[in-house]
């Protein structure tokens, strides 16, 4: 079951909002579900979290090591020695 809720948008969101809804063809309804989800999901972060996507931000991996780390993977399974 389904609650309706009406909500007031500055008309630079509600333009904003529209024009995402054209690209996605998505409806209001599940547009504005998908972020309040993803409001809610980026709440309920530990603090180890955040520290951990803050540090990453901060410091990215350089694109020869994301280049290493593919290359790694590609391996397979490591034999135990």
């Amino acid at each position: 079951m389904r609650t309706k809720i009406a909500i007031s948008l500055p008309p630079r969101t509600f333009a904003t909002l529209e024009r995402k809804c054209r690209e996605l063809k998505k409806s209001r309804s599940a547009m504005i579900a998908e972020a309040l989800e993803a409001l809610f999901t980026r709440a309920t972060l530990t603090d180890e979290e955040r520290r951990y996507v803050a540090g990453y931000v901060a410091h990215p991996e350089h694109e020869q090591d994301a280049a290493a780390i593919a290359a790694a993977s590609a391996w397979g399974e490591w034999d135990e020695a």
